[in-house]
């Protein structure tokens, strides 16, 4: 029998609130037409365009396409861009009631220009983002998101760095109510959220905020070191693409996990979307960071071998977990 289904199995039902950075990802599908006969441009036909979540909004697909109620809290811009954006927060069943729009305020967008022959898989080339100013929208942040933790098991920290929810709306909301298990996903600001539950940032985002230079395992390792002592939270979990996982936990020696399955990785976009996502919901159900853990790393392995901000079904975690089954025991009794 095959243990890690039944902790598929028990992922959901949870209710999470995912409060953070919504951004909205446009993709731009072209074939390569020819070079320009008046400069050396490279011309490119178009084909189609997509719109996808992005920021907060890929981890909030993520939990939702896992099983889980997702309360959603944000800022919107009063642009077309907010528009598709929460119709596609709608479409996939979340609750907008915490999402706000601010005239001022422009959505984050991120346009992926996608290019290849008709025959062959598409590459991103070219990304052009359209980043929100610093302004006073994240006013409410506080208050909303307290107000969708009526009732909520998880809150997951999506923080982008546009200042919508940060260190001190955390220290701020925790004077307000009692907080559940709280995992945060910060680019910047890893070493201002004190006391939480995990920290899931990626090898250059830890080595940057602890301060340590060069790279490789022991340098990671300081790095978590450091960020486990300075944050005081209770578990970090270090992402490091082809390289696999760290986990850091209080009172615990750190383990380094190879990633799972093959190294060539196609598209990184939202893999650690896929991995909050995966290792908060695995926590919860099974109290284990280990096993949260080793569960994140193959939903991780498996979402970098799509193309795109991709999401994984309990189908897809079930079906990695019969190939991957002897390694994950052995790496969760080791």
């Amino acid at each position: 029998m095959n243990s890690w289904h039944g902790l598929i199995d028990s992922l959901t039902p949870r209710t999470v609130v995912v409060s953070g950075d919504l951004i909205l990802d446009r993709y731009l599908y072209t074939r390569t037409s020819r070079i320009s006969r008046e400069a050396p441009v490279l011309i490119l036909a178009q084909d189609k365009e997509e719109y996808l979540l992005g920021g907060a909004g890929n981890t909030v697909r993520n939990l939702l396409s896992l099983g889980a109620e997702v309360r959603v809290v944000s800022t919107l811009g009063e642009d077309q861009e907010a528009e598709i954006l929460l119709d596609l927060l709608k479409r996939d069943g979340a609750d907008v009631t915490g999402v706000t729009r601010v005239k001022g305020f422009s959505t984050p967008l991120k346009t992926r220009v996608m290019a290849g022959e008709s025959n062959t898989r598409k590459q991103q080339i070219l990304r052009l983002d359209r980043e929100a100013p610093f302004s006073k929208s994240h006013r409410g942040m506080v208050e909303r998101t307290a107000q969708a933790l009526e009732g909520a098991d998880l809150l997951i920290v999506s923080d982008y760095g546009y200042s919508l929810f940060d260190p001190p709306q955390l220290r701020s909301l925790r004077r307000i109510r009692p907080l559940p298990p709280i995992f945060v996903d910060s680019r910047f600001q890893c070493r201002g959220y004190k006391g939480v539950t995990a920290l899931t940032p990626n090898e250059s985002e830890a080595l940057s905020s602890a301060e340590v230079k060069g790279e490789g395992e022991k340098s990671v390792e300081i790095a978590a070191g450091r960020l486990l002592r300075s944050t005081a939270c209770d578990c970090l979990l270090v992402t490091r693409g082809s390289r696999g996982m760290l986990l850091a936990e209080k009172g615990m020696k750190h383990r380094l996990f190879p990633i799972f399955g093959d190294t060539q990785i196609v598209d990184v976009t939202g893999a650690g979307d896929t991995v909050i996502s995966v290792f908060s919901l695995a926590w919860a159900a099974s109290g284990s960071f280990l096993r949260a853990s080793l569960l994140a790393n193959l939903a991780g392995a498996l979402s970098v071998m799509k193309m795109g901000a991709a999401v994984l079904t309990p189908r897809e975690l079930k079906n990695g977990t019969d190939l991957y089954k002897d390694s994950l025991d052995r790496l969760a009794q080791a």
